[in-house]
């Protein structure tokens, strides 16, 4: 393995760790809710159909809210769990290459015999890395828990879903990552890389309120990520490629600034 993207790893392995038990604690969460929900099916589809147009869409928008995928679309993966795994995109590429910098660290790193061009690549390729880990351990814990509290969708099928998560997260990160190599700020890394995440999620949960949003929603990375609704339909190849190539435009960009600035 690259000795940067080696380090990178070994220094963020700890707090990679509580991410994932995070994780598995939200996804649990989101599991055990399910059998009071399927045994009050009637109930709960009509408290949902009741509600304006604009909570629905953030309670699922279309498809059976009470269906084992439908519940999981609507309560997880277009909801807490695109945010966790986009925060955690955001997160971890805004400090790749900016957080370094602010801690004085990156100019020992760019002083050894390695190019800038190098150390892009190789901390984005432990941003691939952790997000991959994370996508499995999610994976993992519906598979094996999602059994026994009634959500025994096909692996396959969850697999779509968080696959989709993690290229979301992967386009945040990137431009997060990017935008720390372009100015030398986390702060303003985090800020872009969260507000893009937010608008496209918002854009995403609100487009089929208005026909201006909705014609244009497969733009939208969020869209690509999860509108598509993978978790009920499986994987979206193309969605899923334009997710992966965005990415590493976003951060081919962002190499091309951090070669043309000054290091301080």
């Amino acid at each position: 393995m690259p000795e940067i993207t080696l380090h990178t790893l070994k220094v963020d392995r700890r707090s990679l760790a509580w991410w994932a038990i995070g994780l598995i604690f939200t996804t649990v969460l989101f599991l055990v809710f399910y059998p009071s929900i399927a045994d009050n099916a009637a109930a709960y589809r009509q408290a949902i159909e009741g509600l304006p147009d604009a909570l629905k869409a953030f309670a699922g928008g279309e498809g059976d809210p009470v269906s084992p995928g439908g519940y999981m679309q609507g309560q997880f993966f277009a909801s807490l769990g695109a945010w966790l795994f986009f925060g955690f995109g955001v997160a971890r590429g805004g400090r790749a290459i900016a957080g370094d910098e602010e801690d004085g660290t990156l100019e020992l790193v760019a002083a050894a015999p390695v190019g800038r061009a190098r150390i892009v690549v190789e901390r984005a390729l432990a941003l691939a890395i952790e997000l991959v880990v994370v996508c499995l351990v999610t994976w993992l814990t519906l598979v094996i828990l999602g059994p026994p509290f009634e959500l025994d969708l096909p692996a396959g099928d969850y697999a779509a879903g968080v696959v989709g998560l993690g290229l979301g997260a992967w386009v945040f990160g990137s431009l997060a990552l990017a935008v720390g190599a372009a100015t030398g700020r986390p702060a303003v890394a985090y800020g872009i890389g969260g507000a893009a995440a937010a608008l496209a999620f918002l854009f995403t949960v609100l487009a089929p309120l208005t026909d201006i949003i909705n014609d244009r929603r497969e733009l939208s990375p969020g869209w690509q990520s999860f509108g598509t609704r993978p978790i009920e339909t499986g994987f979206h190849a193309g969605d899923f490629a334009l997710l992966a190539i965005e990415g590493i435009v976003i951060i081919a960009i962002g190499t091309w600034l951090f070669l043309r600035r000054d290091i301080h």
